[in-house]
């Protein structure tokens, strides 16, 4: 259980999220959950401004859960650092369980300890006196349910004794006592116990404007309307300008005529007509204030557009993921489902970012015009054309590279209270990215601020270290050598996946033990007698919350699998799918430690020399239904295992077959060919025979490709040395991409070594009689002939 109380600052709002620890509950809190919390947090924030949230956070399970049905109790705490840690649901208890079916939750436990995090909050304030008044924070319970409360009666791990008493029938009387406001998400219908209880505490609760997904329910507490624009007022302007119209204007031909120049009264005019120009910029700091007023709300406006963008982007991440899983599980109607809201955003985000991206490369242009600069002017152009567009360009319309920008410069702004809610969700629908991306009303103050971004990236580019400048400069004289530049990638824009590579990427200090058990596989005995094999092995990883080992059993059954998946594509699928990786070495306790070891790497060899991967599956304890959940591969000197404990492992990229030997027929039988129905009999028995001819070399030269394919991988197999039996403890996946890299490039693939390049094709087919370059294949010729043999053998002879 995951408690902390340490209690924070006064807070102006404080939102307590009671949330039920089941499977279900996770798998929609992202793409479904996060939408409906953001819009309570924003119309919470909008009735205060500049107001200080804290979130606290509540997981019960079952009631016989251990060490407690409390599987996280956190107190009251920063939203930014609350929701850091929602980007892995795990750390909050989130998925731990399964959903309650018959048994029921321990619900009113969590209400229960949820009251308490309250009573500490509302202890920790300060003492009013005549001079402060202390005001007590707004105070909300959002309570998200899946399955309905077990038979509890009383709580039975409660904290305070007050609370030792506390059944359904006066949890409303301790709200209410306390002036707590409840919120209900109810995942599923028919929770009338939580339906009734919202009933009891609740008065005049409002309706959701936002959308709702089917079948979830939400019973809202009263919020504050929506906050409204007001304009400035001109009160003190029209004052002002009243006092102005009052004052005697000052005419330079008032005073007598002296003898001057003919230029001397021009002059005069404008020395005195200048303090007349400029008293209205005095008189007018109301509209200065408005101005700043309005830059600051289009800053917000860009800011909050940026965040949706970039949440939509994830969104589209979470729906490829869920659509990998419906379809390796077999759930058609879901995965069609999901497929079409898919193909509906997918075109929406990408649209979008397109905008966003022409609107920035708009006010760079923009800058660059409208900057006055000296003799280097020319030096500091070329290096604002260096600096990439925030959602990158080059990435395609639907990239959300970071570019070489700095994370911290995909947002311009200089107010850090607004940041909170920019970070309030990790997902977002396309139906709410769109009514607040393209507004016609804003496009200006959102072109305006992309300037000021722009603004600020060319003039970091400007003060880059003079080093930098000398490394260019040594590669050519010019100042737009782009070869010059060596800054490595930048990392995508921050989101689940993100955070999930930033964790797996940590030191192998980090590594910890998430399982010991035994492999297990069908080998062959003495005799050629099948016979069981097993390994004594402890798995590590950097990430144990993506493994959740504790769903896995005791003995991993392997049973081996198709081709290996060339190297680089087998990355970009983890890459693809943030998958929990480990790493397997046997246990150094084992008793019988040398044959374990033995066996274990026997099958490591058998993976690299059949070039082939196992896989490995398990019945969770929520479905029953058992489903392939791992890829166990070998990499260097051992096993790495590839665990989707959760949803099933989804598709492998199909391994690239070698490509097959063109067919290339001479002219000669072409011409033939075209005029095979004018032929006699004897001309297609003569082309017939060469076409005979050309299959059997066609045929020789493709044996000829796979006797060296074969005789590649038995070199391979020879020359692979002994692996030594300290497999490596880090198992992030950094580090097993580049084990990957490093053994792919001690023994190649056999099916991307092998693979004829365009030299030695020509070679080959140098030999067939009368070969001469084609783009017929020889399925293709050959049905040509076999149809029309059949056509010429009913025709009589000619000639």
């Amino acid at each position: 259980m995951s408690s902390e109380q340490q209690p924070s600052p006064t807070p102006d709002i404080a939102v307590a999220f009671l949330v039920e620890s089941s499977l279900s509950v996770a798998q929609a809190w992202r793409p479904k959950i996060s939408e409906y919390y953001q819009h309570l947090l924003n119309r919470l924030a909008e009735a205060n401004p500049r107001p200080k949230i804290c979130i606290a956070f509540v997981t019960y399970g079952f009631a016989d859960t251990a060490p407690s049905p409390i599987l996280c109790k956190r107190f009251f705490t920063d939203v930014k650092v609350i929701f850091k840690e929602l980007e892995d649901p795990s750390r909050l208890g989130l998925g731990m369980t399964t959903d309650g079916g018959s048994r029921g939750m321990a619900a009113l436990e969590g209400f229960v300890a949820t009251i308490e995090l309250f009573d500490i909050l509302y202890g920790s304030l300060p003492a009013p006196t005549e001079e402060v008044k202390v005001k007590p924070p707004l105070s909300h319970i959002v309570h998200i349910a899946n399955s309905s409360p077990d038979t509890s009666v009383r709580p039975m791990w409660n904290d305070s004794m007050v609370l030792d008493n506390v059944s359904w029938n006066s949890l409303p009387a301790e709200l209410k006592k306390r002036n707590i406001q409840l919120n209900s998400i109810n995942l599923r219908p028919n929770l009338t116990r939580y339906s009734d209880l919202y009933t009891s505490v609740v008065t005049g609760g409002s309706v959701p404007w936002f959308p709702v997904r089917s079948p979830h329910t939400l019973y809202l507490a009263p919020f504050p309307s929506p906050a409204t624009k007001v304009s400035p007022t001109k009160r003190t302007n029209d004052t002002e300008r009243q006092a102005e119209s009052k004052r005697p204007r000052l005419q330079p031909s008032t005073e007598s005529p002296k003898p001057s120049p003919k230029t001397a009264p021009s002059q005069t005019q404008t020395a005195v007509a200048g303090p007349s120009t400029s008293q209205p910029i005095r008189a007018s700091p109301a509209i200065n204030q408005a101005a700043s007023a309005g830059a600051h709300a289009a800053t917000f406006r860009n800011q909050e557009v940026m965040t949706r963008v970039k949440l939509a982007a994830d969104y589209l991440k979470e729906l490829e993921t869920r659509m990998a899983a419906a379809k390796s599980e077999g759930q058609t109607q879901l995965y069609e489902s999901l497929l079409q809201e898919y193909s509906i955003k997918k075109p929406q985000h990408e649209k979008i970012t397109q905008v966003l991206n022409q609107q920035f490369l708009a006010a760079r242009q923009a800058i660059m015009v409208q900057s006055n600069l000296s003799q280097n002017q020319g030096a500091a152009l070329s290096q604002r054309d260096l600096v990439p567009p925030p959602f990158g360009l080059n990435g395609g319309a639907g990239s959300l590279s970071g570019g070489n920008l700095p994370p911290s410069h995909l947002v311009v702004t200089s107010d850090t209270s607004d940041a909170p809610q920019s970070q309030h969700s990790r997902s977002l629908s396309e139906t709410t990215l769109l009514s607040g991306i393209i507004p016609s009303t804003t496009s200006a103050s959102a072109a305006g601020n992309l300037s000021l971004h722009a603004q600020k990236s060319a003039d970091q580019q400007r003060l880059r270290p003079s080093s930098m400048g000398n490394a260019q400069s040594s590669k050519g004289n010019s100042p737009l050598n782009v070869s010059a530049r060596t800054d490595p990638p930048r990392p995508p824009l921050s989101g689940p996946s993100q955070s999930a590579m930033s964790e797996q990427s940590g030191a192998a200090k980090k590594n910890v033990v998430v399982w010991k058990g035994s492999l297990v596989w069908t080998g062959q005995g003495t005799g050629g007698v099948s016979k069981e094999v097993r390994a004594n092995v402890i798995a590590y990883s950097s990430n144990p919350s993506a493994c959740h080992a504790d769903t896995w059993p005791q003995n991993l059954v392997l049973t081996p699998g198709g081709p290996q998946v060339p190297n680089q594509e087998l990355q970009d699928w983890m890459r693809r799918h943030q998958p929990g990786i480990c790493t397997f070495r046997v246990s150094p306790d084992t008793p019988d430690f040398k044959n374990h070891e033995h066996s274990y790497l026997s099958f490591v060899q058998i993976l690299k020399a059949k070039n082939i991967y196992a896989t490995t599956g398990w019945a969770t304890s929520g479905s029953g239904v058992t489903a392939k959940r791992a890829l166990i591969i070998a990499v260097g000197p051992g096993l790495a295992g590839v665990f989707f404990p959760l949803t099933g492992l989804p598709d492998l990229p199909k391994a690239a077959a070698p490509p097959s030997l063109p067919f290339n027929p001479p002219l000669s039988l072409m011409a033939q060919m075209q005029n095979f129905g004018n032929l006699n009999q004897q001309q297609r028995d003569a082309v017939l025979a060469q076409m005979q001819q050309l299959k059997q070399a066609h045929a020789a030269v493709r044996q000829q490709q796979q006797q060296q394919r074969l005789s590649q991988g038995q070199q391979d197999m020879q020359s692979a040395p002994l692996f030594p039996t300290n497999t490596p403890k880090h198992a992030n996946m950094n580090a097993v991409m580049n084990m990957m890299n490093t053994s792919a490039n001690q023994n190649p693939n056999p099916f991307m070594a092998t693979q004829p390049s365009f030299g030695s094709t020509t070679r080959l087919t140098a030999n067939l009689p009368g070969a001469v370059p084609g783009n017929v294949s020889y399925e293709m010729l050959q049905s040509f002939v076999q149809r029309n043999s059949d056509l010429g053998s009913n025709m009589n002879p000619q000639g």
